[in-house]
This record gives structure tokens, C-alpha cells and sequence, in this order.
């Protein structure tokens, strides 16, 4: 499986995900950046994106209104960024499609762990 032009959801931080864009655009990765809740539930419809990431920290509760309509829906992969403290309350369903990390993790490393989600569910899907 490859890493051709995956689409990936950001919820949370405008900032953060302008930055994460700027590091991945030249792998052909694109990063779509929602601001409200009813936005991102949208772009998860019309754009199917290959992952999403739901940063509670920043925007916490569209963060987490976003997750609850997601999780709803069976919506995988997911990748939810909490603060260190509130990582155990994050009941997820199927660790290998929905992972908890803390919000604190570099960029590198959250690049890495999208890649790593996006591959397993193209594997298995």
C-alpha cells in the first residue's frame, strides 16, 4: 500500500494543522482544516478523507462533538490528541482504528502514527 495523495482531516488547531500541512505537501498529502463542528462533519461526508484527527485540546468541544458524531457513524481511522491527564478517559472502541495520544506529541511522531493508520486501514479495507 502507498501514500499517494491521502486526504486527511484536522480538527482542532488552525494553527498546528497549517503547520503539519506545510511539513507534508510535499509528500502530496493534503490537510483539510475545519473551524466548526457542522464544517468538519461535512468534509468528513463530502471529502472521505483517509484519516481524521481530533486535536480536544484546541477547540475541545467541537473537537469532541466531532469524535461523538464520528464514532457514531463507525468513521475509522481516528486519531484523538487529549491532554496527558485525560488520555484514560477516552473509551475507544478498537485500539487498532482509534488511537489516544497525547496532544504534546512532535510532529514528526504524528506524522509517523498517520502514516502507520492510514496504511493499516488501506490494508484491511
Amino acid at each position: 500500500m502507498s501514500l499517494d495523495n491521502p486526504s486527511i482531516l484536522y480538527v482542532g488547531g488552525v494553527e498546528r494543522g497549517q503547520v503539519l500541512q506545510a511539513q507534508v505537501e510535499n509528500m502530496g498529502w493534503h490537510i483539510h482544516l475545519p473551524v466548526e463542528t457542522l464544517e468538519a462533519l461535512a468534509m468528513h461526508v463530502f471529502y472521505c478523507p483517509d484519516i481524521t484527527v481530533i486535536d480536544t485540546v484546541e477547540r475541545c468541544r467541537t473537537g469532541t462533538e466531532v469524535y461523538f458524531h464520528l464514532r457514531s457513524a463507525q468513521a475509522r481511522p481516528l486519531l484523538i490528541l487529549a491532554r496527558e491527564d485525560h488520555l484514560k478517559r477516552w473509551a475507544v472502541p478498537d485500539e487498532s482504528t482509534v488511537r489516544v495520544l497525547p496532544h504534546t506529541i512532535d510532529d514528526d511522531d504524528l506524522i509517523a502514527t498517520i502514516s502507520e493508520l492510514i496504511l493499516w486501514s488501506k490494508a484491511v479495507g
